[in-house]
């Protein structure tokens, strides 16, 4: 009797699962309706899932004897809420919902929902996530089906921490694929942030049955990049490097990281390592070229330049003419005019070049020089943004003179 008394109030806690369909006023099934399971007295979120083609849902109550909210949203319909408690432990209690169609506002004319998303592109890249998701929820405000939409705004949701509207916007983007990579990424990422192991380990599970790990490790990377947090990107960079020793992208994102913070001889070999399987890498050749100048290997850079003006002629000289610029721009004349001679070397047709490196020449009182490259500049560009402003500083110059 003793040992019945001490063990009886250990039984175990009661369940039960709210079933139903939802649908239109018209009486079509909705597909994607996101259906949460909220206990009101904390305000989260316990379990969520999404209706079916069918409309049909399916949502497991871990404690029978509670009431809880239950919540039914879908956009372009109104949000609807219910609290109540299933019949009984152990059932199936059935609960059909009619959704209302949310009043379509009226056509103005103005910014698309197109126009308003790149503006949510933008704030989102400059790191202002309230008014990306500002933006974004507008958009989809105009267009629901707005492709890209409810993954941008997803991905604002996981930047500002709001992980539940995260894991809703994954769940509307999984009822309706449920493929769906960004979704499935959302999700694992939303869990792990909260410190919900087991649910992170399912999500990561599903992804990686549609993700190869070794690209779910990279875009980890590159939005660790975008947040500006350096440590972390690498680390995640070495883990997809580590799980495809052959992902160039990966090896290349580690070169610029070891490049950009001093460490020239890791740079120059995970540049080696994007050669090895990308040898016309342009962007390798580059952190190459400049980690072997660090580096004082004076003819491994100018072997890995011609290479590089050999390959991408172009894009390699407007590599090196935009830092010129940024040189000049900053008051280090010498070293600007040292790489608008370098790029003249290799592209001796590359006008802006000439125009700059004559406003060098006019800088360091080298008069003949200057006026040399400038009338070369106007030779090869004559309707040039900065052809009259060539004109005014040779004539400044010819004046100078008499």
């Amino acid at each position: 009797m003793m040992l019945f008394a001490l063990t009886a109030p250990l039984h175990a806690q009661s369940f039960a699962r709210v079933v139903g369909t939802v649908r239109s006023q018209a009486g079509e099934p909705l597909k994607g309706v996101a259906v949460s399971l909220v206990d009101p007295e904390g305000g989260k979120t316990v379990v969520r899932t999404a209706t079916n083609a069918k409309g049909r849902y399916s949502i497991r109550v871990p404690d029978a004897d509670r009431v809880y909210l239950y919540r039914y949203e879908k956009r372009g319909y109104v949000p609807r809420e219910e609290q109540f408690r299933p019949s009984r432990a152990f059932s199936n209690t059935i609960r059909n919902v009619v959704l209302t169609e949310a009043p379509k506002r009226p056509v103005q004319n103005g910014p698309t929902a197109g126009d308003v998303f790149n503006k949510g592109v933008a704030a989102y890249n400059a790191g202002n996530y309230r008014v990306a998701e500002e933006k974004f929820s507008k958009a989809l405000q105009m267009n629901p089906d707005l492709v890209g939409g409810e993954a941008a705004l997803a991905r604002v949701y996981l930047g500002e921490h709001k992980y539940q509207q995260a894991l809703a916007s994954a769940e509307r983007m999984l009822a309706a694929d449920p493929k769906d990579q960004v979704g499935l990424s959302v999700q694992y990422e939303a869990y792990r942030a909260q410190g919900q192991t087991e649910l992170a380990k399912e999500a990561y599970a599903r992804l990686v049955a549609v993700v190869d790990p070794a690209v779910i490790a990279y875009d980890e990377g590159k939005e660790a990049v975008r947040r500006g947090d350096v440590d972390a990107a690498k680390e995640h960079f070495q883990e997809a490097a580590r799980l495809d020793p052959k992902m160039a992208a990966a090896h290349e994102a580690l070169a610029w990281i070891h490049l950009n913070a001093g460490e020239h001889a890791s740079a120059a070999q995970e540049a080696e390592q994007v050669l090895g399987l990308e040898p016309d890498n342009i962007s390798a050749l580059t952190v190459q070229y400049e980690a072997a100048r660090a580096l004082g290997h004076e003819a491994a850079a100018d072997a890995t330049l011609k290479r590089m003006y050999k390959i991408a002629p172009h894009k390699t000289a407007t590599h090196f003419y935009q830092q010129a610029v940024k040189l000049f721009n900053a008051d280090r004349i010498t070293d600007a005019e040292a790489i608008f001679q370098q790029i003249l070397q290799h592209r001796p047709d590359h006008a802006r070049s000439h125009y700059m490196l004559g406003l060098c020449l006019v800088n360091r009182g080298k008069k003949a020089q200057a006026e040399e490259h400038l009338n070369k500049f106007l030779e090869l560009a004559p309707d040039d943004p900065d052809a009259k402003a060539a004109r005014s500083v040779l004539a400044y110059l010819e004046k100078g003179t008499r």
